[in-house]
C-alpha cells in the first residue's frame, strides 16, 4: 500500500556552517520518514560548506551570492516539489522522528505552521548548554524560548524548527528579505493575523548549537533586539516582550529610589538574589556553572535591550 503522508521539502538556509553542517545534513539523511527532499542553500559562504554539501548526494545544493537568510530560504521554497515545507539551521541536529511529529501538527487546513522544541547536542560546549538554560528560564518573555510539553497553539515558531503548508507560505509571500533576523516572527505574525494557526510539537525536537562564547552571545541578542524594534514599529505591541524597553527604565529607576528611601527593599532585594543564586547553585551542583548562568541571563537581556535602543535611536535620528 502507497504511503500517505505528504511529501516534505527540507530547506537549509547556509552561510559559514563548516563546523556543525555535516553533523546536521547526516542527521536528516537519517529521518524515520519516507517522502522528503533536501534543499540546501548556500548564502556565499567563503568555507567549505559548499564543499561539505557536495560530499551528501541526497542534497539538492544551491549556491547564491550572499543575500541574507530570508532570501535564502525564499530561494529554497521556490525550488520545493512538496506541499509542506520544513526548515531548519546548518548548526541544528534532528530527531529521527522529526518530520512525523511536524506533519503530525497539520490537524486542519487552518494549521498554517507547525514547529517544535528546541534541545542541546550532546557534544554542545559548556558554554553553549547553559545558553540554552538561560534561554529557557527566560522563556516567559518570548515564545522563542518556549518548551511546552504538550501539544498547543502559539504565536510564533523560530525557522530553525519550523514547517508550514507551502501553499499558505506562497499566499503570504513568504520570508521579509529585508529582515534578519525576525523574519520568521514577521511570517508568523502576518499568518495569525490573517486567521491561521500555528502549532508547537513537543516531540518535534531539533538539537541546537548555541553561541559558545559572551561575545557571540551578545551580537546575537543585539541583532535580535534590533529586529524586536522594527518589528515593534511595523506592528506595535504585539507581544509582551515588546513592553521590557519601556518597563525596564522605570523599573529600574523605581527599584532605586525605593532602595534610596526604603534600604529594606535593598536587603530583601539581596536576599532574593541570592536566594535565586543559591537555587542554581544547587540544581548544577557547581559554584561556577551557576555564576556563569547568572552572566549569561544577564548577558542576554541587557545585550537584546542594547539592540533596540540603538534600533529605536537611529529610526529617530533619520
Amino acid at each position: 500500500m502507497k504511503d500517505q503522508r505528504p511529501f516534505i521539502s527540507i530547506i537549509i538556509a547556509i552561510f559559514n556552517a563548516q563546523q556543525t553542517l555535516a553533523k546536521c545534513l547526516s542527521s536528516i539523511e537519517k529521518l524515520d520518514y519516507p517522502n522528503f527532499e533536501i534543499i540546501a542553500v548556500d548564502d556565499g559562504s567563503t568555507d567549505s560548506s559548499a564543499e561539505i554539501c557536495q560530499t551528501f548526494p541526497s542534497v539538492r545544493f544551491i549556491s547564491q551570492d550572499n543575500s541574507g537568510p530570508s532570501a535564502a530560504r525564499n530561494r529554497g521554497v521556490s525550488l520545493a516539489k512538496g506541499n509542506i515545507i520544513a526548515f531548519t539551521d546548518a548548526d541544528c541536529i534532528v530527531d529521527s522522528d522529526w518530520l512525523n511529529e511536524l506533519v503530525n501538527g497539520f490537524h486542519s487546513d487552518q494549521v498554517a505552521g507547525v514547529g517544535g522544541n528546541q534541545l542541546s547536542p550532546a557534544d554542545e560546549s559548556a558554554f553553549g548548554k547553559l545558553v540554552q538554560d538561560g534561554f529557557h528560564l527566560l522563556g516567559f518573555a518570548t515564545s522563542y524560548a518556549q518548551t511546552p510539553t504538550r501539544t498547543t497553539a502559539v504565536s510564533h515558531n523560530p525557522s530553525c524548527n519550523a514547517s508550514y503548508q507551502k501553499q499558505i507560505f506562497d499566499e503570504h509571500g513568504g520570508f521579509d528579505e529585508s529582515l534578519w533576523p525576525g523574519e520568521d516572527l514577521d511570517l508568523d505574525t502576518r499568518l495569525l493575523n490573517s486567521g491561521k494557526i500555528l502549532v508547537r510539537q513537543p516531540r518535534a525536537i531539533v538539537r541546537h548549537y548555541r553561541p559558545a562564547t559572551s561575545t557571540q552571545l551578545a551580537r546575537m541578542m543585539s541583532r535580535y533586539g534590533r529586529s524586536a524594534r522594527k518589528l515593534h514599529y511595523r506592528y506595535g505591541i504585539f507581544r509582551p516582550l515588546n513592553l521590557l524597553p519601556f518597563l525596564t527604565p522605570f523599573g529600574a529607576l523605581a527599584c532605586g529610589l525605593l532602595m534610596f528611601f526604603y534600604p529594606i527593599v535593598l536587603a530583601v532585594s539581596l536576599v532574593i538574589v541570592l536566594g535565586l543564586f543559591g537555587w542554581q547553585v544547587m540544581v548544577y551542583r557547581s559554584l561556577s556553572r551557576a555564576a556563569t548562568l547568572i552572566w549569561i541571563i544577564v548577558l542576554i537581556v541587557a545585550a537584546w535591550h542594547t539592540g533596540y535602543y540603538r534600533e529605536m535611536f537611529q529610526t529617530i535620528q533619520t
